[in-house]
């Protein structure tokens, strides 16, 4: 089938997020892929509905039209592939991202492929197959329908053997005209996004990360090709405020201390916020590096001060290391951007209150609380299915409870983390960092203050009532849970799909380049070679041939 035009789409959240109440930013992902699919000749153009409403000529124009799809803007998704389908059913509409990744049979309700984990190879591998007619087998990292009843979930695609590409933002509708001024009247703030890393060397058990990129997995960017991109962004644009989205900026810290010795000798002028683990704090010379360098603040995964919790999170982290370390970085003039997860099996009311004291009693001077939350993969799980929550795509953006906790009702975990943030960020608290002369966290705090009235109103009237629904009968007086009145494959919304708790994790064989690679001076990376073997087909695709599966999805128009 003919395929020269590609659209990228971002829908909106269709829920309030927090940082994007007034942070005009992009995700990582589309303009990475827009780039890539340039160098593979197709006509691109990536929309992100934040920057500027979507040129739908542009799109009905498009042979195949890709989403990054995540709970917080999945019904988007879904409006706008039904809006594309009734204008042209022949157009290929392809979903990707953490969602999808997750729960590829449900989206494939609403669409023709999904899209697993990284795109960078699967995406334009697709695409080239259903250009040349290849077999849709041989392509690793997708799922789609064979027929209404049979999926086919081809094997993982191989991690990304280069991640080197910067990503051309020309491609971007509307970005290149963006006014910070402008923005600032709305309101609104622009940041600018780099990676330098992938993937994380550790595998906290809450995380989502080792289900994108395979546990223990880090890959690097060059030093160089990071530099490049960041003096081209500063050179394109009057946003100096960037983010580094990498899961673990400084999981190898030799790289690290390169590139913000690079930044600094190249006199780059900007200030950055970067996601770290605690264990930095034992390094003085990176911490100095990181303060020259100006990044303020550090974003770090602090999860609890309880450590039989942090023990069940694998985090391989103390209550009394996590208060040195807030020592140590404030001591080198850094702020601290604290993140929490409330619900665990060791949480009680009184613990959450008391690591939101000690938040405040230590100094953190920004705070991140997520409710503990698991999508419901495949094989075995951090949180049995039983206990799982899914009552609307709209719910998991990362601000719900999404479980039934242990040792209170799911209502009281989730008016725990509405009272966290009230006493953490208000007036109050901004006003008082003002006084003591923190100037930009009293502004950040008011900042949040702001966003998540909008956050916690939404909860209040939507999913609060909601919640008390489901929770009926499940606990005992002293709210402690009754597992065996819990619903087999817990409470999920009719007609969602998700994946057999039985069925084992997609073949990871044809993975590479682990996390040891970039530790190891002498290894030498390698291209793959024949991604996929006769014996690596799944069973159910092996079954039918290229013919019956493409005229099966797509009627005759290949």
């Amino acid at each position: 089938m003919e395929i020269r035009r590609v659209s990228l789409i971002a829908p909106k959240p269709t829920v309030p997020l927090g940082a994007s109440h007034y942070l005009i930013m992009l995700w990582w992902g589309l303009p990475l892929l827009g780039t890539i699919l340039k160098q593979h000749g197709y006509d691109v153009r990536v929309f992100f509905e934040v920057v500027k409403p979507v040129d739908w000529e542009f799109v009905d124009s498009s042979q195949a039209v890709g989403f990054q799809t995540l709970a917080c803007n999945a019904h988007r998704t879904f409006e706008f592939i039904r809006r594309i389908k009734a204008r042209n059913e022949r157009t290929v509409t392809i979903i990707g991202d953490t969602l999808p990744t997750a729960l590829p049979e449900d989206m494939l309700r609403h669409c023709d492929f999904v899209v697993r984990q990284e795109g960078d190879v699967a995406l334009p591998d697709l695409l080239d197959a259903l250009r040349t007619g290849r077999d849709l087998r041989l392509v690793p990292g997708i799922s789609y329908k064979i027929d209404e009843n049979q999926v086919v979930h081809n094997p993982d695609a191989p991690l990304a053997p280069d991640i080197d590409i910067i990503p051309d933002l020309s491609l971007v509708h509307g970005w290149m005209g963006l006014n910070r001024w402008k923005l600032l009247l709305r309101g609104r703030a622009q940041m600018q996004v780099v990676q330098t890393s992938r993937g994380c060397p550790y595998a906290c058990s809450f995380c989502i990360v080792p289900m994108m990129f395979n546990a223990h997995t880090y890959r690097l960017r060059s030093v160089d090709n990071v530099i490049e991109e960041i003096k081209g962004k500063l050179a394109a644009s009057d946003c100096r405020r960037f983010m580094f989205v990498d899961n673990y900026f400084g999981g190898n810290r030799r790289q690290a201390k390169e590139l913000l010795r690079r930044i600094l000798a190249e006199g780059i002028q900007f200030r950055c916020f970067a996601f770290c683990r605690l264990e930095i704090y034992k390094d003085p010379e990176f911490l100095t590096l990181l303060k020259q360098a100006g990044f303020d603040p550090l974003f770090i995964g602090f999860e609890s001060f309880n450590d039989s919790t942090l023990q069940s999170f694998d985090k391989h982290q103390t209550a009394a290391r996590i208060i040195e370390a807030i020592k140590t970085i404030h001591a080198h003039g850094l702020r601290i951007s604290g993140s929490f997860i409330i619900g665990s099996d060791d949480d009680t009311v009184e613990s959450i209150r008391a690591n939101i004291d000690a938040a405040l009693r230590y100094g953190i001077d920004n705070i991140n609380i997520f409710p503990l939350a698991a999508l419901p993969g495949r094989g075995p799980q951090p949180i049995p299915r039983r206990r799982m929550i899914l009552l609307d795509y709209d719910f998991g953006s990362g601000n719900h409870v999404a479980i039934f906790p242990k040792n209170m009702k799911p209502s009281t975990l989730q008016k725990e983390y509405i009272r966290a943030y009230r006493q953490f960020n208000n007036v109050g608290t901004a006003l008082q960092a003002l006084r003591q002369g923190n100037i930009q966290a009293g502004i950040e705090r008011f900042a949040a203050y702001m966003a998540h009235r909008a956050i916690i109103a939404d909860i209040e009237k939507r999913y609060l009532p909601l919640l008390y629904q489901v929770e009926g009968g499940l606990y005992d007086e002293q709210e402690r849970l009754i597992e065996d009145k819990l619903p087999p494959h817990g409470v999920v919304a009719e007609g969602y799909i998700l994946p057999p708790e039985e069925e084992t994790l997609f073949d990871p064989t044809l993975q590479q380049n682990m996390a040891v690679a970039n530790f190891d001076p002498g290894f030498t990376s390698h291209a793959p070679g024949d991604l996929v073997s006769v014996a690596a087909i799944p069973d159910v695709a092996r079954g039918h041939t290229l013919d019956m599966a493409l005229r099966k999805c797509y009627g005759n128009q290949i």
